[in-house]
């Protein structure tokens, strides 16, 4: 999973959300898309492009979600991965707890 971090934020795409809390990408764009259509966040705050140079060498720009877009994702998916990562922080990202 890669993470960025930029200007003391953490950053993660649609994937790599859904590999934090083990569900399907579908489950990560039904969220989020709710909790902006919601007001919960503002997606220009938390989302941001960052440009990656893909193994085939050309660069693409992909969308990346802020750690308070990834808490409130979190905070809506039923799922054992996320309830620890939120609650009891077992789940680590680049081997540090949330917590």
């Amino acid at each position: 999973m890669e993470v960025r971090v930029q200007n003391g934020d953490v950053w993660l795409t649609k994937k790599a959300i859904s590999q934090l809390f083990d569900v399907d990408r579908s489950v990560v764009t039904k969220h989020l898309s709710n909790i902006f259509k919601e007001g919960e966040l503002d997606e220009n705050s938390t989302c941001a492009n960052f440009a990656q140079v893909a193994d085939n060498g050309k660069t693409y720009k992909y969308k990346f979600y802020s750690l308070a877009a990834i808490i409130a994702v979190g905070y809506r998916i039923d799922s054992e991965r996320a309830y620890k990562w939120l609650i009891e922080g077992d789940v680590s990202v680049k081997g540090e707890s949330p917590h």
